[in-house]
C-alpha cells in the first residue's frame, strides 16, 4: 500500500522501500509527523517510535 507524504519539513523526492516481510506500523509515521510538528509524543496507537530511514 503506497503512502504519499508531502510538506511538513520532511525530506522529499525519494522512494523508501521498507521490508515487506516485516513492515513497521503505519502509526510510527504518525508519531514522526506529530514530533515534526513539535508535539512531545513517543507513541501513537500501535506506533512505539519513529520510522528508521537509514
Amino acid at each position: 500500500m503506497p503512502i504519499v507524504l508531502a510538506g511538513g519539513g520532511f525530506k522529499h523526492g525519494q522512494h523508501l522501500g521498507l521490508d515487506p516481510a516485516k513492515p513497521p506500523p503505519l502509526a510510527n509515521l504518525y508519531v514522526q509527523m506529530l514530533q515534526q510538528m513539535g508535539l512531545p509524543v513517543e507513541t501513537f496507537a500501535s506506533g512505539k517510535g519513529t520510522l528508521d530511514f537509514s
